[in-house]
């Protein structure tokens, strides 16, 4: 399940703008990616039924992106179905650049 299209979600009492989710699952929807600017982190959340709950964090560098979006297909595995693609040095080097670290 994909997040809604809002300008903001609450978590903590911290306004999160949708521009900092650095990645969403597409098909099992059980975990995403804030980039938190102000910790100068990237945390991995998982869905619940009402609200999403930080799993853990990493540096908010290229590695750390690379760690968390294995956490987060970690959390999106599903029996039956083939692994969740890796991303490529350059995907990663990009999506780093879009978000600002």
């Amino acid at each position: 399940m994909l997040l809604p299209h809002a300008t903001l979600v609450c978590y903590n009492a911290i306004m999160i703008k949708l521009k900092d989710i650095v990645e969403e699952s597409c098909s099992s929807g059980k975990a995403w990616i804030w980039h938190d600017k102000k910790q100068s982190c990237l945390t991995v959340f998982i869905t619940g039924t009402t609200h999403s709950t930080s799993d853990c964090s990493f540096p908010a560098d290229v590695d750390g992106l690379s760690l968390a979006i294995v956490r987060r297909n970690w959390h999106n595995r599903q029996p039956g179905l083939p692994r969740l693609p890796h991303y490529s040095a350059e995907k990663l080097a990009a999506i780093a650049a879009q978000h600002g670290f």
